[in-house]
């Protein structure tokens, strides 16, 4: 599905359709409708994605070159390289409009399940809890 200029679902109708079926789904199974999606999205996460030519798509214009000595992006239509950390380094890299935003080294152990992120905007606040598979925003009131 795409999204339109202002970051809105193409068709809020299919998200309402969606968000029907999988609790239709849970509630077939006796299950909650989050604990559904958390387990769809670690069977995805679980997924391995075949290699093609030693690179992988993993967005618009955005390739992982895993083969390399270094954690290494090809981003954007000039297919300008970003080389980060050696590749025995778990490192998270930030990208926004097809271009590195900065990266953040990961100590070891740490999985996609114990990260979260948080994202402060002026207006609003977003969040990704990985641990609960949970996503949204709220509004920031005006500081008193």
């Amino acid at each position: 599905m795409g999204y339109t200029a202002d970051h809105q679902p193409a068709s809020p109708a299919a998200v309402d359709a969606a968000e029907e079926a999988l609790a239709a789904v849970a509630a077939r199974y006796g299950t909650d409708p989050n604990e559904l999606l958390r387990g769809v999205v670690e069977k995805r996460l679980a997924m391995r994605v075949p290699l093609k030519g030693g690179v992988n798509l993993v967005g618009e214009d955005m390739f992982v070159a895993p083969g390399n000595e270094r954690n290494k992006l090809i981003v954007g239509e000039k297919r300008e390289d970003w080389v980060g950390a050696p590749r025995s380094q778990s490192q998270v890299v930030v990208l926004s409009s097809k271009a590195v935003l900065g990266s953040i080294a990961i100590p070891e152990g740490l999985t996609p399940r114990d990260m979260s992120v948080v994202w402060f905007q002026p207006d609003k606040v977003f969040f990704l809890d990985g641990e609960a598979f949970e996503l949204g925003h709220f509004a920031r009131p005006k500081p008193e």
